[in-house]
């Protein structure tokens, strides 16, 4: 439809029509329309940072109905399971069109809770932590219902506490105080 005799030509957006003739005369007539279609959008949930308990993983997905998938983890599913990292997906549509998205997992853990304890008579420890504590008497374990941000002990001994916070990540053990019993 420009004008051209060549077999080949470079098109942009619209309709072009091309008419042949053969050695004998004969012609033939098509036309073609050329569109452009938007970049798949490969938006990956959930979105751009992803914070996950230290030590865990965390499944991550590109939006679904595109014929092709590819992570820079090598796999070609929709979702993949990851711990932490930057991680992108080229996702490719049914025209052959291709999107990029990315998503960044990042480990996080609650502070180190710090223990102290209260002045005269120092029969109460205390942890820094507000909220989500667990103490621990070390070398015998968990110390049932003691989950308040206080913890009075009735006995001499090692003791210690965990945080674990709304999102059920726990931090790492507070360090052990020596605790003497003064009855």
């Amino acid at each position: 439809s420009d004008g051209s005799t060549v077999n080949c030509i470079a098109a942009s957006l619209g309709v072009y029509s091309v008419t042949v003739t053969d050695a004998f005369g004969c012609t033939g007539f098509q036309s073609v329309t050329v569109n452009n279609h938007p970049v798949p959008d490969a938006h990956i949930i959930p979105a751009r940072t992803v914070l996950v308990c230290t030590g865990n993983d965390t499944l991550v997905c590109a939006d679904a109905g595109f014929n092709n998938y590819l992570w820079t983890t090598g796999n070609t599913t929709t979702c993949i399971t990851v711990s932490s990292g930057t991680y992108f997906v080229t996702v490719t549509d049914g025209f052959g069109c291709q999107g990029i998205d990315s998503a960044t997992v990042v480990d996080y853990q609650p502070l180190q809770p710090v223990i102290f304890s209260d002045v005269a008579p120092f029969d109460t420890l205390f942890s820094s932590a507000a909220t989500g504590n667990q103490w621990y008497e070390a070398g015998v374990g968990t110390i049932a219902g003691a989950t308040q941000n206080y913890f009075v002990p009735d006995h001499n001994g090692l003791y210690y506490v965990i945080e674990t916070d709304v999102n059920g990540c726990s931090s790492v053990n507070s360090d052990t105080t020596n605790f003497i019993y003064a009855a």
